[in-house]
């Protein structure tokens, strides 16, 4: 039965020689066994599909991927980035998640920074 698909040759979809979809032989679809075991043919697959997984029918990835991020670079000196934290402190609740909190500091930020540069 699995070789013919979950339902089988007399599944929900198949009513004769013709199922709902104008597919005449559903044996044409499928796992084709004979190439699984083709070296030549599922050499040249893993090579251009090189993540292989144990299970077949898993969407994981098999090995998560690396998140590097590495810092901008940051034209403000140690006094200056202290000089931007204290005025942004005096400026409004900085651990505030309110949106319109947070774009008045990114705006006053943008300021000082524009002084101090």
């Amino acid at each position: 039965m699995l070789e013919d698909g979950p339902r089988g040759l007399n599944g929900p979809r198949h009513n004769g020689d013709e199922d709902q979809d104008g597919v005449e032989d559903i044996t044409f679809y499928g796992v084709d066994w004979d190439d699984m075991d083709n070296e030549v043919l599922m050499g040249h697959h893993y090579e251009h599909n090189p993540i292989q997984l144990e299970n077949a029918f898993s969407t994981a990835p098999a090995t998560l991927s690396e998140v590097v991020c590495t810092p901008p670079d940051c034209p403000l000196l140690a006094e200056s980035i202290a000089q931007l934290n204290y005025r942004l402190v005096q400026l409004a609740n900085v651990d505030s998640r309110s949106m319109l909190v947070r774009r008045t500091i990114w705006r006053e930020a943008l300021h000082v920074c524009s002084q101090i540069l």
